[in-house]
């Protein structure tokens, strides 16, 4: 019976692993993007598709790049807006300009807060739209070469081919 419980606790670790693992590391595959530091890029970086890997060398977007060579390797991680930091400027900007314009404008009852308050709301709400909507950059998460996965894969009609993928 002891050795019905180790053989099935063995069992389940076996096949749990992988998934877990996979959980953990989500791979990137042959087809998305990828930026890569390496001296024979014109410019010291690249980014683009990645279309394969080989032991010796890593294909982007149809440029072949030594793998010796790759100092860096970077996955897409999508997106990154800018509405906090745009609401951040325009509340400084427009608080700013609301007290200045007081001081030409304002009687000395009203003093310059209450047009820095508004100034400085509606500054904060015109910058939280700009940037939000309209400032846009990539993100981009650094993995290590190691992380390149060369694995065998079935293709259509019972064709043998290889899968690429990156594991941070």
């Amino acid at each position: 019976m002891r050795h019905l419980i180790v053989l099935v606790l063995t069992l389940l670790i076996i096949i749990a692993a992988p998934s877990a693992q996979a959980q953990a590391n989500p791979d990137i595959r042959i087809g998305n993007r990828a930026r890569i530091t390496s001296p024979e890029v014109s410019g010291g970086r690249t980014a683009g598709v990645l279309e394969r890997s080989t032991s010796d060398t890593v294909v982007l977007s149809g440029h072949p790049i030594s793998r010796t060579s790759i100092a860096r390797i970077e996955v897409y991680a999508g997106r990154k807006s800018y509405g906090l930091a745009g609401a951040g400027v325009g509340l400084v900007v427009g608080a700013g300009l609301g007290a200045v314009s007081c001081t030409d404008y304002c009687d000395s009852d009203v003093g310059p807060a209450v047009p820095a308050i508004l100034g400085g709301l509606l500054g904060a709400l015109v910058g939280g739209v700009v940037g939000g909507l309209f400032i846009h950059s990539d993100r981009w998460k650094t993995t290590s070469l190691e992380s390149l996965l060369i694995q065998p894969a079935a293709g259509p009609n019972g064709s043998f081919g290889m899968t690429v993928g990156l594991r941070f």
